[in-house]
């Protein structure tokens, strides 16, 4: 049996283990990094329960079996194949969570072996059982438009937001995800500004998404340290490159109008 030492950071696995139990690792609140070795055929029920400081996995190719409640927490997991039990371990339904803080990013990438770009689906989706069907479905088939779709898994917005941003960011995008992003612009752009999601706004203004009025709310709420939570608060240098890429995209589409004015003017 392995036993982990108070306050580990790290475990690697022997060659030799071919099962983890169930809740072995429960609540390891300190573990940050987990390296499974080749020859681990299962990982049993809540194993990995509650460590949530371990960001990401690499899954070997000859686990075969992950039972429920595991990993919770991880955003990035790395596979070759899929084991049974897989996806049913890593989202969950929406009944039992409708309180879980919406701080965090709510969509976890695989990235599968063979495929180009990674697949994101939502942490909290309807149902795991009807969910989990169509995730396995669209990775047997590697269907770019099944992937992009993914966000419709889920009925809360925090879940749909993350999953078509990051996939129309990094995946495999198409027509639905752009039309539910520029429906929920002000929505999401205000989210992840409360959210001091620096970086993921920046790149969603840069998509052209964001109307203009929804840039000029933005930059009120900057200028007005306006935030919807008390423990969250953006820095000077974050405020002034959310503001520089305002700027830019108010006069892009600007110079856009510009343009197509000038197109169809006609001649002195």
């Amino acid at each position: 049996m392995i036993q982990l030492p108070r306050g580990s950071q790290k475990i690697s696995f022997p060659e030799q283990v071919r099962s983890i139990g169930n809740s072995v690792f429960w609540n390891c609140s300190n573990l940050k990094e987990v390296n499974l070795n080749n020859g681990l055929v299962k990982i049993d029920a809540g194993a990995f329960s509650l460590c949530r400081k371990i960001k990401e996995i690499y899954v070997p190719a000859s686990l075969k079996y992950i039972g429920h409640n595991n990993f919770t927490n991880v955003y990035d997991f790395y596979l070759s194949q899929v084991p049974k039990g897989f996806i049913q371990s890593i989202i969950t339904s929406t009944l039992f969570t409708l309180n879980e803080s919406t701080k965090k990013v709510n969509t976890v990438a695989l990235h599968i072996e063979g495929e180009e770009k990674p697949v994101y689906i939502p942490k909290i989706v309807k149902t795991v059982d009807e969910a989990s069907v169509k995730i396995y479905a669209a990775i047997k088939k590697h269907k770019p438009d099944d992937y992009a779709n993914m966000f419709n898994l889920s009925i809360w917005p925090a879940c749909m937001q993350d999953t078509a941003l990051y996939t129309h960011l990094y995946s495999y995008s198409n027509k639905n995800v752009e039309l539910f992003l520029k429906g929920i612009s002000s929505e999401l752009a205000c989210r992840l500004l409360n959210l001091g999601r620096t970086k993921d706004l920046v790149d969603f203004i840069k998509t052209g998404f964001v109307a203009d009025n929804v840039l000029d709310m933005l930059s009120v709420m900057i200028q007005n340290d306006s935030n919807a939570y008390d423990d969250i608060s953006l820095s000077n240098n974050d405020k002034t490159i959310i503001m520089a890429y305002i700027m830019e995209a108010k006069e892009r589409r600007r110079n856009q109008k510009r343009e197509t004015s000038d197109k169809f003017s006609l001649p002195d």
